[in-house]
């Protein structure tokens, strides 16, 4: 009995994450067929599962190797180790947004400001979500936290979870940012999300038919495992001048292949 409930517990280890990824997967598929429409959908589902799997056997391949050797190392290097995750995600989540103002300069002068796309308004809702959850998060730790009568134990549990708490603001109040950022197309390319992608790095350029109005662009990504396009929900008004100004820089494909 006792090696049966083991071997639940392993599977349920593997599956309840699996099973809640592929969850999130089928949600944003469905969210993008309604957005940007099903072919971009499709080709976004294309490129993501296939790495994703890839990444989850290797996790499961590497996980007992990192949990012997590499989490005792780093446990050695740092024994603080509540903080390092909450000053990892602020150094990521806080310096690459501050950093906008910076590396925008190189984008140009502005040509047409497209503002908000559908993409940053859901950005939007998903961080006021995760800002009421982190609420909820909050409440919890703090019911936790007082119910100690000891003074010592208190300070010793805030002193572990305040990272803990601060993460749980730090990532929506991020997703929230990229909702307020605008869709900008300027002098030397693309401003979007707190990403600049140079005209030079386009390579072609195509309207969905099955969604007129989102446009995809393929470019020459940076790192080899990243996307190699992107799609944009361009607001009716706009995809006209918008049309106008990426026919200038980009070459057209006129054929919307969902390869």
């Amino acid at each position: 009995m006792g090696e049966f409930i083991l071997v639940a517990v392993m599977v349920g280890a593997v599956l309840i994450p699996l099973v809640s990824i592929i969850s999130i997967f089928r949600i944003r598929y469905l969210l993008a067929v309604k957005g940007l429409g099903k072919e971009a959908a499709d080709r976004d589902i294309r490129y993501r599962v296939p790495r994703f799997l890839v990444f989850f056997v290797l996790l499961l391949t590497v996980a007992p190797l990192v949990r012997a050797f590499i989490v005792p190392l780093l446990a050695q290097w740092w024994k603080h180790s509540d903080w390092a995750g909450f000053l990892g995600g602020l150094f990521v989540f806080g310096i690459w947004p501050l950093s906008w103002l910076a590396r925008k300069r190189a984008a140009g002068r502005l040509l047409l400001n497209v503002g908000r796309t559908w993409y940053n308004k859901q950005l939007f809702r998903a961080g006021v979500v995760g800002i009421a959850l982190a609420v909820i998060f909050s409440l919890v730790v703090f019911a936790t936290i007082t119910s100690f009568s000891d003074a010592v134990l208190q300070q010793e549990e805030i002193y572990h979870q305040a990272p803990k708490i601060a993460v749980a603001w730090l990532l929506p109040a991020f997703g929230i940012s990229l909702g307020l950022t605008k869709l900008e197309l300027r002098e030397n390319g693309i401003c979007f999300l707190y990403t600049f992608v140079s005209w030079r790095r386009m390579k072609s350029y195509f309207w969905e038919r099955s969604k007129p109005n989102t446009l995809t662009i393929r470019f020459v990504p940076l790192l080899p495992l990243s996307p190699g396009f992107m799609s944009i929900a361009i607001p009716n008004q706009h995809r006209n001048e918008v049309n106008r100004i990426v026919q200038t820089h980009i070459s057209v494909n006129s054929s919307s292949d969902t390869t």
